[in-house]
Order: C-alpha cells, then sequence, then structure tokens
C-alpha cells in the first residue's frame, strides 16, 4: 500500500510540473513588444504599402503606440472575440482582437463612444469607419 502511495505522489506531482510548464503566456505577456503592419484599412480605404513599411505598432505595459499615437490599453480575454479597450486624448476605441502565434488582427470603430463595438473581423465597411490591422510581431 505503501509504494501504491508514492507512485500516485509522484504522478501528482508530475502533472502539477507538466501543467505549470506548459501554462501558455497571458494576451497582454505575448502582446509586449513590437508589429510590423501588414494590412491596414480606415473605413473603405487601404492603407498604401508605402505607408505601412513606416508602421509599427507597439505594446509596452498597458501603452500601445501605432505610429505617433499613443494609449492606454486593456484587454478582456473572456470575451468571444476577445476585446481590446484604447483610452487616447481623442477618446475610447471599443474594439476587438485575434491573437495567432506572432500574427495579430485588431479591429475598431474610429473616434466614437457610442458606436458598438465590432463583432466580428469582417473587412467590409459598415455604417460605421472601420479600422482594421493585421500584425506580425518583429
Amino acid at each position: 500500500m505503501h509504494s501504491w502511495l508514492a507512485v500516485l505522489s509522484w504522478i501528482c506531482l508530475s502533472v502539477g510540473t507538466v501543467s505549470a510548464q506548459d501554462k501558455p503566456a497571458d494576451d497582454a505577456q505575448v502582446l509586449e513588444g513590437t508589429w510590423a503592419v501588414l494590412y491596414a484599412k480606415m473605413g473603405d480605404k487601404e492603407v498604401p504599402a508605402e505607408v505601412l513599411k513606416k508602421l509599427t505598432v507597439r505594446f509596452q505595459g498597458n501603452t500601445v503606440t501605432i505610429g505617433e499615437a499613443k494609449a492606454t490599453y486593456t484587454l478582456d480575454t473572456r470575451q468571444k472575440p476577445k476585446h481590446i479597450d484604447m483610452r487616447s486624448a481623442d477618446g475610447l476605441f471599443r474594439g476587438i482582437y485575434h491573437l495567432d502565434g506572432k500574427k495579430l488582427t485588431l479591429c475598431w470603430y474610429k473616434r466614437d463612444e457610442q458606436v458598438p463595438r465590432p463583432t466580428d473581423f469582417s473587412r467590409e465597411n459598415s455604417k460605421y469607419e472601420l479600422v482594421f490591422l493585421e500584425l506580425k510581431k518583429q
């Protein structure tokens, strides 16, 4: 009986160790760093490639910098799709995001706190001016 307890204890400890080692990083940790913009669309206009080459998005702490614009941000990973709220001097931008390894998709409506949050990542223009970004971690 004593040997079964030892085996059971070893299994429990091993499973606990594997779970701790395999625990995924939270989204805020994965976002941390600089991202290159692969695609951007504002309203019904795609941003030209020559502009995209110069544009980066940087997450540091609770701040996001898109080009020259800075905002604080919060994430809600419990929502489907996941929510991101960005607050800057221009107001509150309620958006959604999808994180897939080193690729990030962001989507929000421009400058109006009364506008509802986007519900999907459709690039089609709605009655609101949509900002859509596809990013790759540098």
